[in-house]
């Protein structure tokens, strides 16, 4: 029985890690922050993830939140979503 309960709480440690490792570049508090991602509101310290669109870099947790971007910028480049 204990068994089962270790591996229990193995596994959903493991599937918290997982379900949050696809945003990859959220800021820590020792890093700097480059922007704010318009798609899922994360702090961004890492310039791997970036889009141009009308002469203004933005800045991606993951590949997935970019994609999304391009896809329709206007949509996401409201007065609530530029405050920073």
């Amino acid at each position: 029985m204990k068994l089962f309960v270790i591996t229990l709480m193995v596994s959903l440690f493991c599937a918290c890690q997982s379900n949050h490792s696809s945003h990859m570049n959220h800021a820590t508090n020792a890093e700097k922050v480059l922007g704010k991602d318009l798609i899922c509101g994360m702090e961004v310290s890492d310039s791997t993830y970036t889009a141009e669109y009308d002469g203004k870099t933005y800045f991606f947790c993951a590949e997935h939140c970019k994609e999304e971007f391009l896809k329709e910028p206007h949509k996401y480049l409201t007065k609530n979503n530029l405050k920073q």
